[in-house]
């Protein structure tokens, strides 16, 4: 037996996730799907966070429980994660200043994983999207993302859930009931912007931050044996991924609280749950913050 549950991420600080490869002319790239070539963090990525941060506050024989040994293979680990994976994408807005783009490929992929028994049409033209009714990112019928112009699709009909609109259900999970979020929670509806996949694509391309940076040579100054910039690819801030993940009864024998997948489950969610912690590189330049929320449906 098993017991499933989803974890939103919250880019509180632009996200590198590198990928390791040198392609194009982005000396240091993000994590992409290979058959989609949307952004992700890798599982791996995810899970060595989560434990850095539970040992970090003291829960060393819960973590060795849970995740494993972290040298060696005496016993398997008792949870499994899946890569996070996109659900919105900030891009820059002329209207409302910017935008959470999504689109059917994510919506029906994230309630897919959610098992929320609902679907979302895919929207038909390349120059058409759909916005939540009182939009701030809309004016007179038109959507302007970076310098491309948008028609606004009046028909599109959004499922709901609970007698509510998905994304309205969808804002009540996602943020905390805490007044440092308010303003992001009552702004969250008025963001929304649904494209169809081709266009999201294009955008999570050209919507990524390229940061240029300075080698560091001896003495903290600018490398002066040539070959000093080089190029870094970072998630933007206000990104919303999420990821999967299972919990399985241990596989070490315990005699203390963690003995079944629910005190897995029930660790993990009580643990992580509305807290902060850096994932991906370049953490001394703050890079990677980012809030978890657990979805309690």
């Amino acid at each position: 037996m098993s017991k499933k549950g989803i974890m939103f991420l919250i880019a509180e600080s632009s996200i590198h996730s590198g990928s390791g490869e040198d392609v194009g002319y982005v000396d240091q790239p993000i994590q992409r799907a290979k058959f989609t070539d949307f952004p992700i963090i890798q599982p791996s990525e995810v899970k060595g966070a989560l434990r850095d941060y539970l040992e970090d506050k003291g829960f060393n024989t819960e973590v060795e429980i849970i995740f494993g040994p972290e040298i060696g293979g005496e016993f398997a680990s008792a949870v499994t994660f899946g890569e996070a994976r996109l659900l919105f994408f900030p891009v820059k807005s002329i209207y409302g200043v910017y935008a959470y783009l999504t689109c059917p490929y994510f919506l029906n992929r994230f309630s897919k994983e959610a098992n929320l028994q609902i679907s979302f049409d895919n929207i038909g033209t390349d120059d058409k999207v759909v916005v939540i009714e009182g939009s701030i990112v809309a004016k007179n019928g038109k959507v302007i993302l970076h310098e491309y112009p948008f028609n606004i699709e009046n028909t599109y009909s959004i499922p709901e859930i609970n007698k509510k609109n998905f994304f309205e259900w969808l804002k009540d999970k996602l943020y905390p009931e805490s007044e440092i979020y308010n303003y992001w929670k009552e702004n969250f509806l008025n963001r929304i912007i649904i494209v169809n996949d081709s266009i999201m694509k294009v955008f999570t391309q050209i919507g990524v931050e390229i940061i240029t940076r300075n080698k560091i040579g001896k003495g903290g100054t600018v490398n002066s044996e040539g070959g000093n910039l080089w190029t870094e690819e970072n998630l933007p801030e206000e990104t919303i991924m999420y990821f999967p993940f299972e919990a399985f009864k241990p596989f070490k024998k315990t005699e203390g609280e963690i003995v079944t997948e629910d005190d897995v489950y029930k660790f993990l969610k009580d643990n992580l749950n509305l807290k902060a912690l850096q994932l991906g590189g370049s953490k001394t330049i703050g890079r990677g913050f980012v809030l978890l929320k657990y979805l309690n449906y």
